[in-house]
């Protein structure tokens, strides 16, 4: 028999982590607006935060210390909340804090378990966007005019964190060899990936079928008049994961790319058995602690590649590689049950397989 607790959702918790919870089928309540955390804390009920509640998990921490409820923290951005994490990881006494991702997540927390719920490589991994790259490998035609495409815009008046200075400094150094874009600014393509998405509900029944990639939809158009694209991820100063579809868009599409990851993500894309060439110059970036240090080695590479045809080649090689690994079939449910059967102590779906063997 399966203990079956009842937990509570934080107002907090998006409505696609619930939707995510009810298909393994869990039916957990939504916290009424007449009750507070605290209360729900002194009344030693369970409780389910989102990442942006860390600072009342601190506020609280003497009650939860002292309390039975169990705690989980559902989280998307580690990176941006490690530090938070951090603190919460040093207050918290009897493990009664879980941690459940929506994607790979390490765990860096010695007082804190931290599970996931899927990988933002499945997040990519829609069956109809396979069916267009294939039919665009088919027919494709290719056309060389630039050596990279690099889709990170730069915006006047950006701010001088460390992530901007190094697409500044690439577009410095290997701006001829970018194939020209035409300047939109990020409202309008948001404006146009709405107006698309609303289409794409309304016309197939409320289902996205490119929705895993997000604002990186795949640009066939883009794609046939480059070698190469050039992918700054979004975070490198963590040691957290974090992959996004500007790493998955040219995996997906059998691309070659040259990434700039921090070691966290180098480390996951090899645990998940995908090839980063060439092999030294990863193992140099996994090895950097500073991104001004890594975008140099990554410029070093990419002036190398416009002189080497064997460096073209084993970049081509690998892009087929690892296009044929992200398409290999993959199960969400495989992905999903580990992590929160960890979480919670039980997953309903066990039951199906009991259910089974009495029919």
């Amino acid at each position: 028999m399966y203990s079956n607790e009842i937990y509570y959702y934080s107002n907090n918790v998006p409505k696609y982590f619930k939707t995510d919870l009810a298909r393994f089928g869990y039916k957990f309540l939504d916290l009424e607006s007449t009750f507070s955390q605290v209360n729900l804390i002194e009344k030693n009920l369970n409780l389910i935060w989102n990442e942006n509640e860390i600072k009342k998990l601190i506020d609280n921490i003497d009650i939860i210390n002292n309390s039975k409820q169990k705690n989980v923290l559902v989280i998307s951005h580690p990176f941006l909340y490690h530090q938070q994490i951090l603190t919460l990881n040093n207050l918290i006494k009897n493990n009664n804090i879980v941690i459940l991702s929506t994607q790979e997540i390490k765990n860096l927390y010695s007082n804190i378990k931290c599970y996931a719920i899927t990988s933002s490589e499945l997040w990519c991994h829609h069956d109809f966007i396979y069916y267009l790259i294939k039919k665009w490998h088919k027919n494709r035609k290719p056309k060389e005019d630039a050596l990279f495409l690099f889709l990170t815009a730069l915006k006047n008046g950006m701010t001088a964190d460390q992530r901007s200075e190094a697409i500044k400094e690439i577009y410095e150094k290997v701006g001829d060899d970018i194939l020209p874009l035409s300047i939109e600014t990020a409202k309008s393509l948001h404006e146009k990936r709405n107006e698309f998405n609303m289409w794409m509900e309304g016309t197939f029944n409320k289902s996205n079928m490119l929705g895993g990639f997000g604002n990186g939809t795949p640009r066939f158009d883009l794609y046939d008049k480059v070698f190469a694209e050039i992918v700054i991820e979004t975070v490198y100063y963590t040691p957290t994961i974090h992959l996004t579809e500007k790493t998955w868009r040219p995996i997906a599409c059998g691309i070659p790319c040259i990434l700039l990851l921090n070691s966290a993500n180098i480390e996951q894309l090899r645990l998940l058995g995908y090839d980063l060439y060439p092999k030294v110059l990863y193992d140099e970036l996994s090895g950097c602690t500073e991104i001004k240090q890594a975008s140099q080695l990554l410029l070093d590479f990419s002036i190398k590649l416009k002189k080497d045809d064997t460096l073209r080649i084993g970049l081509k090689e690998t892009a087929i590689k690892n296009y044929k690994k992200f398409w290999e079939v993959k199960s969400y449910w495989e992905a999903g049950i580990e992590g929160v059967r960890n979480t919670f102590g039980f997953c309903p779906t066990d039951q199906i397989e009991e259910k089974l063997k009495k029919i």
